[in-house]
C-alpha cells in the first residue's frame, strides 16, 4: 500500500484508517481534498443521518437483503457504516477510481471483518453505476462527489436503482429521491 501519514479513527460501529488530516492543512484547517485519499470529518453527522435514512427505507418496504451502492467511496467510511449498521443489508459496492483509494477502501473493509459484504471496485464511477444497472441494479445508489455537482453521475446512477429504490446525494446540498 502506497505510505502516507494515517490515523484510526471510530465512527458510529465503524473503525477505520484515514489520511492524518493534520498534515495537510491549509490556513489554520485541516483540507481533505489535498490528502491522498478524501475523508472528512465534519461530515460524520451526514453519513449517520444517511444510515438512519437507510434504515427508515428498509423498514418501510419490509424488504431484506437489500444493495447498496457508493460509486465514490474515498476511504470507504460510508461503505463499512452502510454494512455494519444498515440493517437488511446483504451487499455494498464500493467504489473509487483512485488506487490509493481502492487499497484504502480494501484495507478498511477487511479491518471491520466485512469482505463477505463489500465488494470494492476501482473503476470511474459512470462505468461502474451502467455495470450495475447491467446486473439487475441496487436498492440504493448514494452519490457523494466532495467539491462538485453530481450532475455527471445522476443519470447513469437512476440507470442503477431497482423499482421504488432510492438514489441519495450527500454532498453540500443533500438530496434524496425514491423511484
Amino acid at each position: 500500500m502506497s505510505e502516507y501519514p494515517r490515523v484510526e479513527v471510530r465512527e458510529g460501529l465503524a473503525s477505520i484508517i484515514v489520511p492524518d488530516l493534520s498534515k495537510y492543512v491549509v490556513g489554520n484547517r485541516p483540507e481533505p481534498a489535498h490528502a491522498p485519499v478524501f475523508y472528512n470529518p465534519r461530515m460524520e453527522v451526514n453519513r449517520s443521518l444517511s444510515t438512519a435514512i437507510i434504515n427508515g427505507y428498509v423498514s418501510y418496504i419490509g424488504k431484506a437483503g437489500i444493495t447498496i451502492c457508493e460509486p465514490l467511496s474515498g476511504t470507504g467510511v460510508r461503505a463499512v457504516r452502510y454494512a455494519r449498521e444498515i440493517n437488511g443489508v446483504s451487499r455494498v459496492i464500493a467504489n473509487d477510481i483512485s488506487e490509493k483509494a481502492y487499497e484504502l477502501i480494501k484495507l478498511n473493509v477487511d479491518r471491520n471483518g466485512l469482505n463477505d459484504v463489500v465488494s470494492v471496485y476501482r473503476d470511474d464511477a459512470n462505468n461502474l453505476l451502467l455495470r450495475v444497472a447491467r446486473e439487475g441494479g441496487c436498492d440504493v445508489i448514494d452519490i457523494d462527489p466532495f467539491g462538485s455537482p453530481p450532475q455527471p453521475f445522476i443519470e447513469n446512477g437512476l440507470r442503477a436503482i431497482k423499482d421504488e429504490g432510492v438514489a441519495m446525494h450527500n454532498g453540500d446540498r443533500c438530496g434524496c429521491f425514491i423511484g
